[in-house]
């Protein structure tokens, strides 16, 4: 049995989020593979809720869009 959200939930969500005639690439697993070597490498590196907000290695710990616009730019300034 595969984990997460049930593939008609999925489409109602792609629907809804504006997306058209992807029902037969959720049922017929076209990125399953794909999906699956992400989430491995996800969970290796450490990973282990979401959000989760990497700049530069390193996970961010940010409350509002504000804070991670500040950061991103201290690390483009160097």
């Amino acid at each position: 049995m595969a984990a997460g959200l049930p593939d008609s939930e999925l489409n109602s969500i792609a629907k809804e989020a504006g997306a058209s005639n992807v029902n037969s690439c959720i049922t017929d697993g076209q990125f399953k593979d794909w999906v699956t070597q992400q989430t491995q490498d996800v969970t290796q590196s450490g990973v282990n809720s979401t959000p989760t907000v990497r700049l530069n290695g390193q996970d961010l710990q940010l409350t509002t869009p504000e804070d991670l616009k500040a950061r991103v730019e201290q690390a483009l300034a160097g």
